[in-house]
């Protein structure tokens, strides 16, 4: 995939093979630049881009962009990754005939205990609901395991793992990312991407003179003329 901003030199390769930076060093254009790609393009955005495929298509920002623009905070909760989640667990149970059996045999001694309890009231009561797997889960909260009270690269690559699980076919794209991240960090963090094949765009307000593998790096200007 292609991500060109209006005026640019060239446009910024975003592919599984790596990880795509881009460097900007004036802060005001970073923060443009920023809020136009957490915001998903649009003809009021403060740097006008659009997103292309290999065959030339151009691309809806908001159906191939994952935007994390606070790396402490992951969006694990966000509507789109927890339905992926349900979605996940539902396929995972209709494939394994055993599990499926288990969860029915609970379902029905939910309703066995409920309806047993109506005979000391007066109304009569039933269900409106069939029971089924999603509604259970999202009921107790499932969720993946955060991982709080570790190190934060931990943390992030449970977070890549989560995101690789539900098969979010899009692009991860961080906001100064390598502020919270040491070499050593970082390259663990970049051989999670590498093994998930996943595709990743940080955009960082500071100069990394670093050159790692699985990385490809782009420095711009205030006039968006690469360095």
């Amino acid at each position: 995939m292609k991500l060109i901003f209006a005026g640019a030199d060239r446009p910024i390769d975003v592919a599984r093979e790596y990880v795509s930076t881009v460097e900007v060093e004036n802060s005001c254009l970073f923060a443009r630049i920023c809020r136009s790609l957490v915001s998903n393009g649009g003809e009021d955005v403060f740097e006008q881009f659009s997103l292309w495929d290999e065959a030339g298509n151009e691309l809806v920002p908001s159906r191939v962009l994952f935007a994390v623009p606070d790396p402490l905070h992951f969006p694990w909760d966000c509507t789109e990754l927890s339905n992926k989640l349900l979605g996940i667990m539902e396929t995972l149970l209709y494939e394994d005939e055993e599990a499926r059996r288990i969860f029915e045999d609970y379902g029905s001694q939910l309703r066995g205990f409920s309806q047993r309890l109506t005979h000391q009231v007066e109304c009569d009561y039933r269900f409106n609901v069939e029971w089924d797997m999603r509604r259970y889960l999202k009921s107790f909260g499932f969720s993946a395991d955060r991982g709080d009270d570790l190190p934060y690269i931990d943390m992030l690559n449970m977070f890549l793992d989560f995101v690789s699980d539900v098969q979010l076919e899009k692009v991860l794209v961080f906001v100064n990312l390598k502020t919270f991240l040491g070499k050593i960090e970082f390259e663990q963090f970049l051989d999670r991407v590498f093994f998930h094949e996943m595709q990743v765009l940080l955009l960082e307000n500071k100069v990394c003179d670093i050159s790692y593998g699985y990385e490809s790096k782009m420095r711009i200007d205030q006039h968006f003329l690469e360095i």
